[in-house]
């Protein structure tokens, strides 16, 4: 494994890299979700997906102190609908989105492509949905440590 300071290379330096944001804009998410093999919600197929949480540290401007948001499902009713209008709402539409792996990106999409079985269809989150996972807004720092460490 690659060290960093052992090897003397001056650390990671992690910004926006092109995007259209302050370099400042920046987001650590975790989403908390399960797949549930019995379906808990009417329309729900085996091992569907809830995305019942997420937690966001947003650091809005450089020198900042993070500030804390999160959503949790207190409904019992399929929440993936609610989850995403929230997390837009706390994330907005530009800034750089923290991520370990894969995990936050697939769990969007999938939630993207069941909204309109459950008819929660709607074109201007589907938009933001397809702009937050199919650009670079998400940096996975899983990758990035493989990469460099």
């Amino acid at each position: 494994m690659k060290n960093r300071r052992a090897s003397g290379e001056k650390p990671l330096r992690f910004s926006n890299r092109g995007r259209n944001a302050d370099p400042g804009n920046v987001g650590s998410l975790m989403i908390y979700a399960c797949r549930l093999a019995l379906p808990y919600h009417a329309g729900m197929r085996p091992y569907g997906l809830v995305a019942f949480q997420w937690s966001c540290h947003t650091i809005n401007r450089a020198g900042e102190r993070p500030a804390h948001s999160e959503w949790i499902n207190t409904q019992d009713r399929w929440p993936n609908g609610k989850f995403a209008h929230a997390l837009r709402e706390a994330i907005g539409e530009e800034g750089t989105v923290l991520a370990w792996a894969t995990h936050e990106g697939s769990t969007m999409k999938e939630i993207l492509r069941e909204l309109p079985a459950f008819g929660q269809a709607n074109a201007d989150l589907d938009e933001w949905i397809r702009g937050l996972t199919e650009s670079d807004r998400i940096l996975d720092l899983n990758q990035v440590t493989r990469e460099n460490f």
